[in-house]
């Protein structure tokens, strides 16, 4: 608590703790140890400032997230589609090429896979197509880029993990859920992390984990949380990319900092998108939950799109600055991992 407190009576932190650059706080350590630090400072400050302007409060929500599985119980899901694997081995793109050898206009699918094969010669994972195939496929990449980084990143994912659960507890800033209501995504997901921390997690085990479909279904569900909480904590960034009119607060963002306009955008509007759009399992993502999920956990994405478009193959990096760590195949519909 005391380092809090110094923290906030700093003078190098400034008001607004959205806005600063990670490297201007006032303490060594990792970036991902930073980013951890920014997100609690962000939450407090919030919080603060959320007195000073009467932010309107969250209503209510349920007890139970009620969105373990859209289409049923755990056990009907699983035998649905326990003959397709959550996460495919590794595998050379030659499935791709025979099942676009023929039919018309797959002429260009058959040029854009002879490029994406020269730029990712290891190949291609399949990842089971159920409307979670972005999710689940970027949090398998992300768990499997810290086997080989140093341990103490995956101790300060830890510490981002416990970070916005703090958040999805929150019921002023947050998304206000019970602890009972997500407190197994949670443990799920933050054992995983555990495991890789302590050493004793191999990519066959990870991978083996995600195959187990209500598991991976919960890991794929406290990505989704974590997405909904940044989209919420950031909804002067995304309510253009849904249509929400920001047009009376633009002339009080060029003069006050962005905490103010969060107080006057319709936020009700950006929660029942995350409501509707983001925290049901089977829901397909947009470059909204892209762009919140890679700023949210700090790894990067690059996605190559296959499709019919003329010209070659082109690729997107969310967010566009930062190097990706991750990288997917999207094709119309469906979202693969592949690796160079």
């Amino acid at each position: 608590a005391s380092l809090f407190l110094f923290l906030l009576s700093s003078p190098l932190i400034p008001s607004h703790p959205l806005s600063f650059p990670l490297e201007s706080l006032p303490f060594p350590g990792s970036s991902m140890i930073r980013r951890v630090f920014h997100l609690l400072l962000s939450s407090m400050l919030m919080a603060e400032c959320s007195q000073e302007f009467r932010l309107p409060a969250v209503p209510p929500r349920p007890t139970r997230c009620g969105m373990y599985l859209r289409g049923g119980s755990v056990a009907g899901e699983e035998n649905k589609l326990s003959h397709t694997p959550c996460i495919g081995n590794l595998q050379g793109f030659e499935v791709l090429e025979k099942f676009y050898s023929t039919g018309e206009g797959n002429e260009v699918f058959r040029r854009k896979l002879s490029s994406l094969r020269s730029v990712y010669g290891k190949g291609f994972r399949a990842v089971k197509g159920d409307g979670n195939c972005f999710i689940r496929g970027y949090m398998f990449a992300v768990l499997q880029s810290l086997l080989s980084l140093p341990r103490q990143e995956a101790s300060g994912f830890k510490g981002i993990l416990t970070a916005y659960n703090i958040m999805m507890l929150d019921k002023q800033l947050g998304l206000g859920y019970s602890g009972l209501a997500v407190s197994d995504f949670y443990e799920d997901m933050l054992n995983e992390v555990t495991l890789i921390e302590e050493g004793s997690m191999t990519e066959e085990m990870l991978e083996d984990n995600f195959n187990l479909l209500s598991f991976s279904n919960s890991l794929v569900t406290f990505t989704r949380l974590v997405c909904s909480c940044y989209i919420q904590q950031h909804p002067q960034h995304f309510a253009p990319f849904l249509g929400i009119d920001t047009s009376d607060t633009d002339a009080m963002k060029r003069e006050v900092s962005l905490l103010l306009s969060y107080s006057s955008l319709d936020v009700s509007q950006v929660r029942d998108f995350c409501l509707r759009e983001v925290e049901p399992l089977e829901r397909e993502v947009d470059q909204v939950q892209i762009i919140a999920l890679t700023s949210a956990f700090g790894f990067g994405v690059r996605v190559a799109h296959l499709d019919r478009s003329d010209g070659p193959l082109n690729f997107h990096d969310f967010p566009p600055d930062k190097e990706p760590v991750v990288h997917m195949l999207y094709r119309p519909g469906h979202y693969d991992l592949v690796y160079a």
